[in-house]
């Protein structure tokens, strides 16, 4: 049998093993790394809710993903235009039009870049669900 090894729990280590998990498509792992995270405290930062979020939505756990979301929301980390992107693409993703138009309201607040890519998955995202003149 291997030796069995231990790991410092930090914010490359935990970093690594969720993005390995997104690569692979098992999001409860990447959830999992991430909740060892808050519980040890150790520092999460934009990446680390990106592939977390990123994770759940491949693997279509969109409940998951945008309640990662809303934690992002209530921490220090920044919200960027690659978050929102995520967040947006999870919608569309989850026929979630309602928190789509959510997200482009909150986008504003924040001053975030609306782009190009975040309007037309936002219109994609309402399609779904014919609300796209909304």
């Amino acid at each position: 049998a291997m030796p069995r090894m231990s790991l410092e729990c930090d914010a490359i280590t935990c970093n690594a093993a969720i993005s390995a998990c997104a690569m692979v498509s098992v999001w409860e792992h990447a959830l999992h790394f991430h909740h060892v995270m808050l519980q040890k405290q150790v520092q999460s930062n934009n990446n680390t809710f990106n592939i977390t979020i990123s994770a759940c939505a491949a693997g279509g756990a969109w409940e998951h993903a945008l309640l990662i979301f809303t934690s992002m929301t209530q921490s220090k980390v920044e919200l960027g235009t690659e978050t929102f992107n995520i967040v947006m693409s999870t919608c569309e993703k989850g026929r979630k039009s309602e928190k789509a138009l959510r997200l482009l309201s909150l986008m504003e607040k924040t001053r975030a870049e609306l782009d190009a890519i975040i309007f037309n998955t936002a219109i994609s995202a309402c399609e779904e669900e014919g609300k796209w003149k909304e």
